[in-house]
């Protein structure tokens, strides 16, 4: 079975091997063209091969449970992932609401800037009128 599977690896390169043979190049350099990357890919699968040997397989069993316990932890992800927009959301509407606000107390501001001036004008009105009231009783 290894056997089969190294040599549909190898059958698989060799048609990736393709592209680099030109016809115009000549015979003797496709065909050291082929020899040089043959090499090095023969090397890369022994490398595979040896790491492969030094990889402890996890069991079935073991893989089915990691699986088992990662559907929760992808659930409350998602639970998470859809309280962080609505949060999110809300914040927008709270910066909203603290625009409205800022809004307001301006305009409160001029409203009682305006009745500060109104205010004044009254006094300055009443001390007018009082002057000149004083002014027609002496005459």
């Amino acid at each position: 079975m290894k056997k089969i599977a190294i040599f549909v690896m190898n059958l698989r390169k060799y048609l990736s091997l393709q592209s680099l043979v030109t016809p115009s190049t000549g015979l003797s350099r496709n065909v050291q063209t082929f020899c040089d990357q043959y090499a090095i890919l023969s090397n890369k699968v022994v490398e595979l091969e040896n790491i492969g040997v030094g990889v402890r397989m996890v069991p079935k069993a073991k893989l089915n449970d990691v699986k088992g316990e990662l559907v929760p932890l992808q659930v409350e992800k998602v639970i998470l992932q859809s309280k962080l927009a609505d949060h999110q959301h809300l914040e927008e509407e709270i910066a909203l609401m603290q625009c409205k606000v800022a809004s307001l107390e301006l305009e409160k501001t001029r409203h009682v800037d305006k009745i500060d001036m109104l205010e004044h004008d009254v006094k300055k009105l009443k001390s007018d009128h009082n002057i000149s009231s004083l002014r027609n009783t002496n005459l």
